[in-house]
Parts: C-alpha cells; structure tokens; sequence
C-alpha cells in the first residue's frame, strides 16, 4: 500500500511539470496606418493561459524596451503600460483557455512598427517570443482639380494623403507619355505618413494623375477630362503682330550695335596709331608697311578705317591661330601620353634678374619697384606693354653678365634637344610668364620674350591669359588658373599649355590652352639647339608672389 502511494504522487509530479513546460509561438503582421491588427502569440502546447502572466513589450533598442501590454494576476494592468498603447491594446479573453494570448491592437500608427516580444511566465517557467509588426500607408485616392489658364495651356492640380513609403508622382497625357510636372511637393505629417500634390500645365483634354509606391508595388491614379473650350484661344492676329514687332526690335538693335562696334574700332585704331608706343598695329605694320607709312601713322595721321581693317583682320584671324587648329585637328594630344614625359625641374639662380629670389624649385620677385609682366591694357590688339624702372644700384656679387638685364626672369638648369619634356608650376594670381627659351636668348636685351626671341611661352596679366605668337593674342578661359603644365615635343617641334589646376582632385583631363606649332629650335646654321624651361615674375601688386615648380614625384 505504501508503495502504491508513492508511485502516484510521482506521477502526480511529472503531470504538473509537463504543464508548466511550454513554447511560445510568435509570427510577423503587416497593417495599413489607422486599421485594427492582431500580433500573433499562441503556446505549445496549447495550455490554459488564464492563471500565467503576459508581458507584451515593443523593443527600441538592445537596452531599451517599451512596455505595451501587462496581463497578470487574470487582469489587465494598464497602468504598466506606456502612454501610447494605453486603451489601445487587449488580450482576447476566451482565447485564454486555448493557449492564444495574441494582442489586439487598434488604431496601427506608423510609429507602432517595429519588433514586439511576447513573454509568458508561470511559477516554475517563463518563455518569449517575437513578433515583427510592419505598418504602411496606401494613401487616399488622387483628387484632381483644374486651375487657372497658364500660357497655352491649364493648370491643373493633384492631391494625395496618407502614404508610406514615400511615393512619386507622374503625370500622363491620353497618350500614356509623361509630362513635365511643373511642381512636385512632398510633405510630413504628424502621424509620419506622406503627403504628396503636384501641379502641370495640361495642353491635352485628357490627363492622369499617377502615385505610385515603386519599392511595394502599389499604385493609384485619376483621370480627367477637360473641356476644350476651358483652354486659352489663340488670338494668331496678336502673335503675329508680337514676332513681327520683336524682329524689327532685333533688327534696329542689330544694326546700333555694328555702328557702335565700328566707331568703336576706328577710335581703337586711332587711339593705337597716336600711341606711338610698341603695340600690336604697330608691330603688325613693322612687319607688313613701309616705314613711312608706320611714321605717319606713330604722328596721328592717315589713320583710316582700311587701318582698322587691316590691324583687326590679323588680330583677329591670326594666321598662327589658324596652324594651330590645323595641327590640333590632325595629331590628337592624349594628356596621359604627355603625363609620362614629366620631368624633374631645377631653377639656375645663376642667370636669374637681380630682383628675383631663387631657389631650387621656386622664384619670386623681391625688388622694391620690380619690372612688370602685366600688360597696361590686354585685350585683343593691345600688347603687353612691360614698365622699365631703375635696376638696383648694388647687384649681388655674383651678378653676371649671364643674368637677365631687363626682364625678371629665370631659365632652368637643364634643357632639351630631343624627346618629349612635361613640367608643371604652380602660378600667383596674375604677373606671371612660363615656357620654354632657346640657350642663345640675349638675356641682356630681352625684354617682351617673343617667339622671335626665342621664346614660346604663356603669361598671365589683368587676370587674363595670352601667348606671343607675332601678336599678343588674348585667351579666354571659363575657369581658374592654379597650376599651368608645360608640354614640349622638341622632335615634332610643338610646345603645348595646359590647365592642370583640378586634375588631381577630380581625376579628369587637364584643359588644353594653347599649341605653339613649327617652332624654331634650331639655330642661324641649321644646327639643334637646347631649349631651357623659362620662368618669370613681376608685378607690383604681387609682390612677393612665388612661382613654384610642382615635383613629378612628390606631385607638390
């Protein structure tokens, strides 16, 4: 008897602890914004969940967690839940029996999605599990209204709420082919869902307006048809008069201006000839008239329009220009070929102008009334007309007869009489010149640096650029220019400028400048002779500015 008592109270054990063993089931929900939903939660076995506690919280963080719903005790505890589930949540009584402590929730807001756990605890056991909870917005059917004429067509509004994920609006003619949205808004409300409106000028009597959800599929539209007799009429008698007003206003304007330019020019032209300084006409007519006809015309007379005429025809058309494009159109120049010609640049403080600080790899003009490289007036026709002031009284002793006399310049160490040769300097604001010289240039008397001279450079003055190709032939560049690289190819006798100022930050191509082409390497006896980088710097208001010479490997 004893032993048949005490196999019963073990059995009577074993069935007590299978029933406070469980599972606890959870799932994943989708709901529209403002719709009732249930979180699934169900235990395995199916056991009566009357006498258990329920504890449903809303995870935010790994260490922060929102409590939503307490059940305990066979109540609800609502004043352990937060604010914002209070009265909006509920267990499902008579499914308490069956093991299913689901959640009802009522009202989904955009903020409740998120990921939920559902914990159930007896006295020997305790077991969660999760519930996702997802929460979207379908939005509200396009309302579609007609505003006011707006050209030559009308204005016509659309208006949506309640979305999310944020959707894109797309407007569509009877044709199904989209058209231009003149305004597109998307706005945030207090419940976190979008919402959306959009307006177009429609020129068709039909027109749809499409919001759709790309990422979930979902997509609303309304059509609408417009009258034809809402659309602006056409008074054809008025536009014609309008184009034909506009075309005489465009012709009188047209024709002002050439008098104005041609005045313009002659005082131009006029204002050169009384000059009597070195400028282009000047030049030009050095090399093309007599020297009577240059007299005449340094002493303010015979200038006429044929004078003009013939300055403009070779500023303007410049004939090296022409040879240039020529060139350029025939032999293609790839910046990463020319890249691979860069060379180590080494400045001779030995031939520089007494006014210049020189050091290994950088020059600035120090003189108290330096020599300038800026042109008084730089602009198509004019030339760079530099300004002599007294030199220092006391040179340096290791002054030379080697030394620039007249402008401030400097040549490099080393030149070339073959190959390909890169460089790159890094150049102030304006006063600057940089190139290459042949070794026979008279540094004595030079003083413009010219291609005559043995120079094929590009400068900078007045914030413009400009090279001396016979004339001084003004460039425009759209954007700043930092760092020039220098490009020579002493076999096919050209010498190539380029704008390297972005190159590195962006990794695109550096701007090609300008191509001096048919240079003159050679000496008098037809013999090859070097060309050396050329420097140069002068400008009162740079004073103190540096050119300096960019390292091929250091790039700085």
């Amino acid at each position: 008897m004893k032993y048949v008592l005490l196999f019963k109270l073990l059995s009577l054990l074993t069935i007590t602890n299978q029933q406070d063993t469980f599972e606890v089931l959870g799932g994943s929900v989708v709901v529209l914004a403002g719709e009732n939903t249930t979180l699934p939660c169900h235990l395995k076995p199916n056991i009566s969940a009357v006498k258990v506690k329920v504890d449903w919280t809303k995870v935010i963080s790994s260490d922060n967690i929102s409590k939503v719903h307490v059940y305990e005790n066979q109540k609800d505890v609502e004043a352990e839940a937060d604010s914002t589930y209070r009265g909006r949540t509920s267990l499902f009584r008579e499914e308490l029996q069956k093991g299913n402590v689901s959640l009802k929730l009522i009202q989904a807001k955009l903020s409740d999605r998120g990921r939920y756990r559902c914990g159930v605890q007896t006295a020997n056991w305790y077991e969660e599990a999760e519930v996702q909870v997802s929460v979207k917005g379908e939005g509200s059917l396009p309302v579609v209204s007609i505003g006011n004429p707006s050209g030559w067509g009308l204005e016509v509004l659309c208006q949506s709420t309640g979305w999310h994920p944020q959707p894109a609006l797309v407007w569509l003619d009877s044709e199904g082919q989209v058209l231009p949205a003149e305004h597109i808004e998307t706005s945030r409300g207090q419940d976190g869902l979008y919402d959306i409106k959009g307006l177009v000028v429609g020129q068709t009597n039909q027109i749809t307006c499409r919001i759709q959800q790309q990422l979930i599929g979902h997509m609303l539209q309304t059509k609408i048809d417009i009258p034809s007799d809402l659309f602006p009429k056409f008074n054809y008698s008025l536009i014609l008069w309008v184009f034909i007003s506009a075309l005489l206003i465009s012709l009188v304007i047209f024709i002002l201006y050439c008098l104005y330019k041609k005045r313009k020019d002659t005082q131009q032209a006029q204002s050169w000839a009384r000059s009597g300084q070195n400028t282009t006409c000047n030049v030009f007519l050095k090399k093309y008239r007599s020297d009577d006809e240059t007299a005449d015309l340094k002493d303010g007379k015979n200038v006429n329009l044929s004078f003009m005429q013939f300055a403009k025809s070779h500023i303007i058309q410049n004939e090296n220009l022409k040879k240039q494009l020529d060139f350029l159109n025939t032999r293609k120049l790839d910046y990463s070929d020319v890249v691979k010609s860069h060379r180590t640049i080494h400045l001779d403080a030995d031939n520089a102008h007494v006014d210049l600080e020189v050091n290994d790899k950088d020059v600035q003009n120090t003189g108290q009334t330096p020599q300038s490289l800026e042109p008084n007036n730089l602009q198509h026709g004019s030339a760079c007309n530099y300004v002599e002031v007294p030199q220092n009284t006391v040179e340096p002793a290791s002054n030379n007869y080697e030394r620039f006399k007249k402008a401030p310049c400097v040549l490099a160490k080393d030149g070339f009489s073959s190959g390909e040769h890169y460089f790159i300097v890094e150049v102030p604001e304006n006063g600057w010149i940089v190139g290459v010289a042949k070794a026979s240039i008279n540094k004595e008397k030079t003083l413009d640096c010219t291609v005559q001279e043995g120079c094929w450079t590009l400068r900078c003055g007045q914030g413009r650029l400009s090279v001396h190709d016979g004339t001084l032939l003004s460039l425009s560049m759209t954007t700043e220019t930092e760092k020039v690289g220098v490009f020579v190819n002493y076999d096919e006798s050209f010498v190539s400028f380029y704008n390297v100022t972005h190159h590195d930050d962006t990794n695109k191509s550096a701007d090609h400048i300008y191509t001096y082409t048919n240079c003159k390497f050679e000496s008098e006896n037809v013999q090859k002779e070097k060309v050396y980088p050329f420097f140069g710097i002068g400008s009162s208001k740079t004073l103190n500015s540096k050119l300096i010479i960019i390292d091929p490997f250091t790039n700085d």
